[in-house]
């Protein structure tokens, strides 16, 4: 075969190759992209298999289970409640007498009662309700028993101030009686005491006006207590103002009196 022949032959047979080749390498692509989109789609699959069967198995756990990991997920506070179904009992009975108190409308206390998922976890929040109110409780009567220490102690001194013993003022009622008799109104202390007695008693036949005869006894003996605060101030020769002042805020102004210079000026209590 001559030379030519086969240049010519090798020149078809390139030119046929450089047709074909763009055409070859997009069918080779194309399969290879849907081999992959097979093993892609085959993938996915599994992992949603295997995705909803560990979700079926976390939404739906056993009876057993669920006890199991809500008895483990417990304090001792809420094991010791949730154990003793009487307890359960009167703290759900207690949340209703709470809930009564607060009159809510039926929606409200609807919705409210809807966040309980038991007794039990009604019973719980009840527990600690009652917990916080208990712990506010004692803090306000150790502040109260404070104030009324310092109050008693502030009143020792003024009633030596005034020439009597400091250890009458320990003694309810009786101290009362004798800063009513350095304010220089002493029979205004019994007179107080009668009408606060004579309400007290009528109230008793006219139960249904209580309210009415309570409110008139504190306003009454309250403005008796404001007559004593303020004669009080004027015999320990404070001005007008400032024996104004002793009214409004007697248990600071006692304190001052306690500390300050002032010195009794009223008739020396009998």
């Amino acid at each position: 075969m001559k030379k030519t022949s086969i240049l010519s032959i090798l020149w078809l047979a390139g030119l046929l190759t450089f047709i074909a080749t763009p055409s070859f390498a997009q069918e080779a692509e194309e399969a290879v992209a849907d081999e992959a989109a097979v093993v892609v789609e085959d993938t996915v699959d599994d992992a949603a298999d295997v995705a909803a069967d560990e979700v079926a198995a976390i939404e739906e756990p056993t009876s057993e289970e669920a006890v199991a990991y809500e008895a483990a997920e417990r304090t001792p506070f809420e094991e010791e409640i949730t154990s003793d179904p009487e307890l359960v009992n009167k703290l759900n009975q207690g949340m209703d007498e709470v809930l009564n108190a607060l009159d809510l409308p039926e929606d409200e206390r609807a919705e409210l009662e809807s966040q309980f998922k038991n007794p039990e976890e009604r019973a719980l929040v009840m527990a600690a309700f009652s917990s916080i109110v208990a712990g506010a409780g004692l803090i306000y009567l150790i502040c109260a028993a404070i104030c009324a220490l310092i109050y008693i102690i502030a009143l020792w001194f003024v009633f030596k101030k005034a020439g009597e013993k400091g250890w009458k003022a320990i003694i309810p009622i009786y101290n009362e009686y004798i800063t009513y008799k350095i304010a220089g109104i002493k029979n205004w202390f019994w007179w107080s005491l009668l009408i606060a007695f004579v309400i007290w008693f009528i109230a008793g036949f006219f139960p249904a006006y209580q309210g009415i005869f309570t409110s008139v006894a504190i306003c009454i003996c309250g403005i008796i207590a404001i007559v004593k605060n303020f004669k009080l101030a004027r015999n320990f020769n404070w001005g007008v103002f400032t024996s104004i002042l002793f009214v409004l805020f007697n248990w600071i102004c006692v304190l001052i009196l306690w500390f300050g210079k002032s010195q009794y000026k009223g008739d020396k209590a009998e």
